[in-house]
């Protein structure tokens, strides 16, 4: 149920756990899947148990009722550039969220350090649900950043079980970057909807971090995923696979 990577044998050391982040890549920052296809939440979820450790090891964790084989792909995202550079980020808080199984939120405690809130994203970096059934909406959370405070709040489309998210606070100071934020709840299945967003400068210079939560019983791989993607400067496209269920419980 667990599986470690230690620090300058299976991965290159960052030079500060301030400097460098680790995230699962798979669909939703989840495990790949098992080769028998039991398909069960606590089986192939897998979450981040000790992100702040990067410097030493890091611990894939997953539910102690996990029996079947899983995969984990990651990446470590580093800024190499000298402290205060037009293109730094910092990472100001890596730690775990627990669910109480009757909540769908979660608040964590206030990321030090900040200096501007509308610069910070926070990133979903793996997920694990102990669910020993196929309810993947209670481990599936979109994140909410307080540029007051430092507070992020953590919220899941259904409650059910105590879920885990793993996340980084990474806030892009330099003045090379600029951060947005879209939400959007879906209402329909099969084609495009868009959000208007402030223009980005080129479509070559942005990237997206997209996030999604869904409502009970809403299990199925089609709504599972989403796509979502830059479809002009100044505007975000989401969609969802034609034979999703309810789509306004999609966002």
């Amino acid at each position: 149920t667990s599986a470690t990577i230690n620090a300058g044998t299976q991965y290159i050391t960052p030079s500060a756990s301030t400097s460098a982040f680790i995230r699962i890549v798979g669909t939703h920052n989840l495990g790949a899947g098992s080769p028998t296809n039991t398909g069960n939440a606590d089986d192939v979820t897998v979450y981040i148990s000790n992100p702040s450790n990067i410097t030493n090891s890091i611990t894939f964790t997953r539910p102690a009722t996990a029996v079947d084989t899983t995969r984990v792909a990651w990446e470590i995202i580093e800024y190499v550039g000298a402290p205060g550079g037009d293109n730094e980020m910092v990472v100001r808080q890596q730690q775990t969220a627990t669910y109480g199984s009757a909540n769908t939120t979660v608040t964590t405690p206030a990321a030090s350090g900040i200096t501007d809130g509308d610069d910070v994203v926070v990133f979903v970096t793996a997920q694990g649900n102990p669910d020993t059934a196929t309810n993947y909406s209670y481990g599936l959370s979109t994140a909410a950043h307080a540029t007051t405070t430092g507070v992020t709040t953590f919220t899941r489309g259904a409650s059910g079980n105590a879920a885990v998210v793993s996340y980084a606070v990474v806030e892009f100071d330099g003045d090379n970057w600029k951060v947005q934020r879209s939400e959007h709840t879906y209402t329909a299945v099969g084609s495009a909807e868009t959000e208007a967003i402030t223009a980005v400068n080129s479509l070559s210079r942005a990237f997206i971090h997209t996030q999604k939560r869904v409502g009970s019983g809403l299990n199925n791989h089609s709504d599972f995923g989403h796509t979502v993607y830059l479809s002009g400067i100044g505007q975000l496209s989401y969609s969802l696979e034609s034979s999703a269920a309810s789509p306004g419980s999609h966002t």
